[in-house]
C-alpha cells in the first residue's frame, strides 16, 4: 500500500511539473 501511494504522490508531483512547464 505504501508503495502505492508513493506511486500516486510521484505521478501528481509530475503531473503538476509538467503543468507549470506548459505554463
Amino acid at each position: 500500500m505504501v508503495l502505492r501511494v508513493a506511486q500516486l504522490r510521484a505521478v501528481c508531483m509530475r503531473v503538476s511539473c509538467d503543468l507549470r512547464d506548459a505554463r
